[in-house]
């Protein structure tokens, strides 16, 4: 599962986090045999040449927590025994005991990163990307603010990268209307074989087009804003790619109650991923139940809820342009509605979503007591969602429920978390 340094990064954070022990610093790993071998497999699983092609482009990430997580770690960590002498060579160069020349000679990958970190113009960087077709992550910064790089790269990055880089092309001037970069890029982003062999999630395409037609990010609160103009012809390239990426994903198979909060709170606040603003709560809760909709092909009915429940507007071929229009009916929260609807409707259903700010304050019962009374009366089984699209502190589901998952806030791995925990 593990499959790059941020995968490995974010599961290290999340195991020290899960079943560290506390120290006068923090938190400090229980290192094991299970913990020794699940990050020394990672360097010694595929070819040495392979691993270092991964350990390339990325030796250092962060963990969930915020702290760097380096490869040199998982050797200290691990302490895998090399197999070969390439893969010796690579542990070496990686724990920074053998020099660049050593290791350029042994391992092609290394070879091909050095050459391209020492290129000096947009003309050197092109011509390594061609002839020696490194990955986009292999160059300087500095060449990456180049158009004439993105112009080559715009043919050759992974279809993920290419959702993910088209602001920065947009920005620095490499996208432009009627544009050959642009032109390439459309084709590439409705291309349906290509989107479906990289298994691009409806969720990725629609984060990026919101991303992209809000023309602002702020990663970090500390950096300037970065701005851009929109291209016509990207924005609905992506809109192909949206409805196109719907082929790549297996439905769970479910019967699904999907419940978006529509209180007055919902349309006060705006969700936003990097510093992009994607829409109002409201706006992105409804997305998300069309995006669950058209997954789980037919097997989901969606409802609206603030003080009573109302029909929803979704459907599984909703437009995501007319959401933007609509309106939350307003009033207050009582999000033990879902459950208690469901119960007097005989509804039977394996899991409840429910996409809601967590501003709940009405109603006769606390939505635990709904879920537990709707278990008892119609499925004992049934599990239950409660994804917050802004983090407030706090949740409606009980943690201690093994059949609750809280979720806070918005990422592209939102619907698959709710795919896999309704299906487990």
């Amino acid at each position: 599962m593990a499959r790059t340094t941020d995968h490995l990064a974010q599961f290290f954070g999340y195991y020290k986090n899960l079943g560290g022990k506390a120290t006068a610093r923090g938190t400090a790993p229980v290192v094991g045999r299970s913990l020794r071998t699940a990050l020394g497999s990672w360097l010694l699983t595929g070819s040495p040449d392979d691993v270092a092609f991964k350990a390339c482009k990325a030796r250092q990430r962060k963990t969930p927590q915020g702290e760097a997580f380096d490869l040199r770690d998982v050797l200290r960590i691990a302490h895998p025994a090399a197999d070969d002498e390439q893969r010796k060579v690579l542990f070496g160069w990686i724990a920074g005991n053998v020099t660049d020349e050593q290791a350029r000679e042994a391992l092609p990958a290394v070879h091909r990163f050095l050459t391209a970190k020492a290129v000096t113009s947009a003309d050197e960087a092109v011509r390594v990307v061609t002839e020696l077709r490194v990955p986009w992550e292999f160059l300087p910064d500095a060449m990456l603010r180049e158009p004439e790089v993105w112009d080559t790269l715009a043919g050759t990055i992974g279809m993920t990268a290419l959702l993910r880089n088209l602001a920065r092309m947009t920005r620095i001037g490499a996208l432009t209307p009627m544009g050959d970069t642009t032109r390439r890029a459309v084709d590439r982003l409705t291309d349906r074989e290509a989107l479906l062999k990289a298994r691009v999630h409806p969720m990725d395409a629609w984060l990026a087009m919101r991303v992209y037609a809000s023309g602002q990010a702020q990663p970090s609160p500390r950096a300037a804003r970065q701005t851009w103009q929109p291209v016509p012809a990207v924005l609905d390239a992506l809109e192909e790619t949206y409805e196109l990426s719907f082929g790549s994903v297996e439905p769970s198979g479910k019967r699904l109650l999907v419940a978006v909060d529509s209180s007055g709170s919902m349309s006060y606040g705006h969700v936003y991923a990097g510093g992009s603003p994607l829409g109002t709560t409201y706006e992105v809760g409804c997305a998300m139940a069309v995006m669950l909709s058209r997954i789980e092909k037919g097997n989901v009915h969606v409802i609206d809820v603030d003080t009573t429940v109302h029909a929803s507007k979704v459907t599984p071929r909703t437009n995501l342009r007319e959401i933007a229009s609509w309106q939350p009916s307003g009033g207050g929260t009582d999000l033990s509605l879902p459950f208690t609807w469901a119960s007097k409707k005989r509804l039977n259903a394996d899991g409840i979503v429910v996409f809601t700010d967590s501003e709940t304050w009405a109603g006769r019962s606390h939505p635990a007591q709904a879920v537990e009374a709707y278990r008892r009366k119609i499925n004992p089984l049934a599990r239950v969602v409660v994804a917050a699209m802004t983090a407030a502190g706090y949740s409606i589901g009980d943690p201690k429920d093994d059949g609750v998952l809280n979720v806070a806030g918005l990422d592209a791995s939102l619907p698959l978390v709710v795919n896999g925990f309704v299906r487990s």
